[in-house]
């Protein structure tokens, strides 16, 4: 049986729909995170570090909403208020707000380090193959901005 990290099971319900919608709700955590985030932190390195992931997370919902609901589904995307953070971003969110940002590197680091491994196992157990691809191409993007946080970590140690 294949498990997440997150705790979604996909072996029993091996559809695309299902891999798409957590994929998008993780991509609104995301999204709201790092837009609240990048407002909150002086470092001009890890803004622009900030930045990067609001922007990576519009755009992959960007891409994604179209192909879940080429799968005959409407998903239900409402606006997140300003403290609506989700339980993924909350740990990086408190450190990003009240932690030095040596401090706050490393947990924001972990929390996207998270996120890929959800990215790459979705990739894995897409049926369809434009599905994997853009989950593939969401995941590279994801590991790009996950290498810039390990050199900005590095220069903070």
């Amino acid at each position: 049986m294949l498990v997440d990290t997150f705790g979604n099971d996909y072996s029993c319900h091996r559809s695309d729909a299902w891999l798409l919608n957590d994929i998008i709700d993780l991509c609104l955590e995301g999204q709201v995170f790092y837009c609240q985030a990048k407002e909150s932190v002086t470092d001009y390195n890890l803004k622009r570090i900030l930045s990067r992931m609001a922007a990576i997370h519009t755009r992959m919902l960007t891409e994604l909403v179209p192909l879940f609901c080429q799968e005959k589904q409407v998903p239900i995307i409402c606006s997140q208020s300003c403290n609506d953070i989700k339980p993924t971003y909350v740990t990086g969110y408190y450190a990003v707000t009240h932690q030095r940002t040596a401090q706050a590197i490393p947990v924001i680091l972990a929390t996207e380090l998270q996120a890929l491994t959800h990215f790459k196992l979705a990739v894995k157990q897409a049926n369809s193959l434009q599905v994997a691809r853009q989950l593939a191409e969401g995941t590279a993007w994801l590991q790009i901005t996950c290498d810039q946080l390990t050199v900005l970590k590095a220069q903070y140690q």
